[in-house]
């Protein structure tokens, strides 16, 4: 078990108290989407769950309205992801076949909606026109980063202003409201700017080091190779592709685009003999020491209670654990 994963344990007892929360949010009396929501909840950290009730924890929100907003996240991940595996055609999720594959493509967009709206009925009902605002403009940002992923798939030619612009609307978006949404609901302005920027940090360093799972191996969690048949060029192929001949360079691109089967072999070779992952991985580093950094302006701002301490510990402990992540 990895040092990030043994972290994420520390949190067993809240996520089993968010589980039974959302099974109750997500009600539904058609049974088809039930269905769905139940398969899609069945895995996954709740990392983005966890950021939100530790937030909430260290801005003194009362354990309902933690919840609430950790659902409402968790709703809206998990409707990115239905929709994500019909957009990518994908076969497999966490080594389970993808909802889309199990119950077609309509019906795993449509469940995804009826996520995005539960969403933000909770939202709503918390009575922040504030929070539910900053909220739709996520959203509404993660739509963006799925375009221009889209718009970049399969053409060779992303650069590393591009990858960062699409991740940063496709990751650390949604970390960055998980984090600030409990201090916006609680008011606390000092909190929401440190909060939110602990979060876009977080996030940046967790994609960073999800991309160069594709390309590590090993009992991940993730299918080896998804993001590079998928069409998605990361950072980890962004800069073995930038230190490559012109000639080589061309043979790769070439390749990926006629779907050549021996062309991932030939491309995870050379992304492994580049030193492109040490290099992603020390990226990730820097971005999770700039969060842990915002969480220690918090600290220093005036004196905290031992749970708010205890919550700003936790919240620094994902920080700096997240670049060891090998699930």
């Amino acid at each position: 078990m990895s040092v990030f994963a043994d972290a994420l344990g520390e949190f067993d007892g809240e996520i089993a108290r968010l589980n039974a929360h959302m099974r109750g949010r997500m009600q539904t009396e058609v049974s088809l989407a039930a269905d769905i929501i139940v398969r899609q909840l069945a895995g996954g950290k709740r990392l983005r769950a966890i950021v939100a009730m530790l937030s909430a924890r260290l801005c003194g929100l009362r354990e309902e309205s933690s919840l609430e907003t950790a659902a409402a996240i968790e709703f809206i991940h998990t409707a990115t992801l239905l929709h994500d595996d019909v957009v990518d055609d994908a076969d497999t999720r966490r080594r389970q076949a993808t909802a889309n594959r199990v119950y077609g493509n309509a019906a795993s967009v449509l469940v995804g909606d009826f996520l995005y709206s539960r969403a933000s009925q909770i939202l709503a009902q918390l009575g922040s026109v504030r929070l539910l605002q900053r909220m739709t403009d996520a959203t509404n940002r993660l739509s963006e980063g799925e375009l221009l992923q889209l718009l970049a798939r399969g053409s060779g030619n992303v650069s590393e202003r591009m990858y960062f612009s699409i991740i940063e609307r496709k990751t650390a978006n949604l970390f960055e409201i998980a984090a600030a949404g409990p201090a916006i609901l609680a008011e606390k302005s000092a909190e929401e700017k440190a909060l939110a920027e602990y979060g876009r940090r977080l996030g940046l360093a967790f994609q960073l080091v999800d991309d160069c799972l594709d390309y590590e191996g090993g009992d991940t969690g993730k299918e080896i190779g998804r993001d590079f048949s998928e069409g998605k060029m990361t950072l980890p192929v962004i800069l073995t592709v930038a230190q490559t001949s012109a000639k080589e360079r061309d043979a790769l691109i070439n390749g990926w685009r006629s779907g050549a089967p021996d062309v991932f072999a030939k491309t995870l070779r050379m992304v492994q003999k580049s030193g492109a992952l040490a290099q992603t991985r020390a990226r990730a580093a820097e971005e999770a020491a700039a969060a842990a950094a915002q969480l220690q302006k918090l600290q220093e701002t005036k004196p905290r209670t031992e749970t708010e301490t205890a919550a700003l510990h936790s919240l620094a402990k994902l920080a700096k654990t997240s670049p060891d992540r090998t699930a």
